[in-house]
């Protein structure tokens, strides 16, 4: 009996830790109810459920000074959107917890260099309020503001290569664009163009030739009061390897002049990605554009003699480099100078051609105008800085 109860006093045991191990084994079943989504707002084609691909997300906003800042109740993000209607809805806890719609209109608004310039704005989102209809298929950018209570929908249709280190500087180029390659998807969007020339220097992608979307009440207030709306981002910069909205301008390194094939390609799980491959290595060339930040300065302009206001590069076109500002002067004095210093610096002497040259005249070697008027002076070169000329003309 006693060895019969030691057999059992062994056995027991056993069968214990076999019950446990077995029950830690065990797959904990989630529960699988609901929406499969994070909390947060999703557009939804009506009748059809949110998806993650067309979360809208925390995103950055332009701040003074080209900078960037964070925006409360602001999400926005890029995604593909057949044509239908729409909601914003709010997901919570895998429940459609809120359907946010109203009447939208398309708005006409400034700032692409392209002409795209259309718009569709739900002014007044509310819960409950009506679809808004997504006109055709195609890559949008989609804003969900809850101060401003709007939704802003955007189409894009072209991308662009723009900076110091193009050919065109930082103006606009029809042949810098990146056109869509292929037929736009839900799996993915590229943005691509051949024999872009690259030199050392700094640039950016844009989108729809334009650098925001500007959705301020008062555009004469500054970007730092949140009751005043806000300016959206629609530009790339940081690094290839980690792409932000109105980030810092991509640098391209020294030795690296080239035609390069640039990329945007989006993708829902992975957004943007931008590349650029060289196909061509280019001779570096010996002027650089870049040693040449012109400004004007004097008692007719805006900061007198005190500092410079700048003129902006506009990039090199059949061998002549340029520089272009508009300023509005009043009576009084100035030259044009590089690199807010007076190493390199011209005044009255210089070749002055456009329709109004003749309204600048010489005292002591500075340029005088008579009168308060708006100018653009565009400064270029033809022969690598050798010799210069303005073009004035009156606005």
């Amino acid at each position: 009996m006693n060895k019969l109860v030691r057999i059992w006093g062994g056995i027991l045991p056993l069968l214990f830790m076999a019950v446990m191990v077995s029950c830690e084994e065990d797959p904990v079943i989630e529960d699988a109810e609901g929406l499969p989504l994070a909390n947060g707002f999703y557009l939804a084609k009506e009748g059809e459920d949110p998806i993650a691909a067309q979360q809208l997300v925390s995103e950055l906003v332009e701040a003074e000074g080209f900078q960037t800042q964070e925006r409360e109740g602001y999400s926005a993000n890029y995604m593909f959107l057949s044509a239908g209607n729409y909601h914003v809805v709010n997901v919570q806890n895998r429940e459609i917890t809120q359907t946010i719609g109203g009447s939208s209109e398309d708005l006409e608004i400034t700032g692409s260099d392209c002409e795209r310039n259309t718009i569709n704005v739900v002014a007044e989102a509310a819960v409950d309020g009506a679809a808004f209809s997504i006109p055709s298929d195609g890559l949008y950018k989609v804003i969900y503001d809850q101060e401003l209570a709007e939704i802003v929908t955007y189409k894009i249709e072209v991308a662009n290569v723009i900076g110091a280190a193009s050919e065109a500087g930082w103006g606009h180029a029809d042949a810098q664009n990146l056109t869509i390659s292929g037929t736009p998807s839900a799996d993915g969007v590229t943005f691509s163009a051949t024999n872009i020339v690259l030199r050392p220097g700094e640039w950016k992608v844009r989108f729809n030739c334009r650098w925001t979307i500007d959705r301020r009440v008062d555009p004469l207030i500054g970007q730092n009061d949140a009751s005043n709306g806000y300016v959206a981002l629609t530009n790339f910069g940081g690094t290839f390897d980690n792409l932000v909205e109105g980030g810092a301008n991509f640098a391209q390194a020294d030795g690296s002049d080239g035609r390069y094939t640039v990329t945007a390609t989006w993708t829902a799980e992975d957004g943007f990605v931008v590349t650029a491959t060289q196909t061509e290595a280019l001779d570096p060339i010996s002027f650089d554009p870049s040693n040449f930040a012109w400004g004007i300065i004097g008692s007719a302009t805006p900061t007198g003699w005190d500092s410079d206001t700048d003129l902006n590069y506009e990039g090199v076109a059949g061998g002549v480099y340029s520089w272009k500002g508009t300023f509005a002067l009043v009576a009084g004095e100035f030259k044009f100078r590089t690199n807010d210093d007076w190493a390199f610096n011209i005044g009255f002497g210089t070749t002055l051609t456009g329709p109004d040259a003749g309204d600048l005249t010489d005292t002591g070697g500075n340029f005088t105008i008579a009168a308060a008027a708006t100018y653009e002076f565009i400064i270029s070169t033809a022969d690598e800085g050798d010799s210069w000329s303005i073009n004035v003309t009156k606005q």
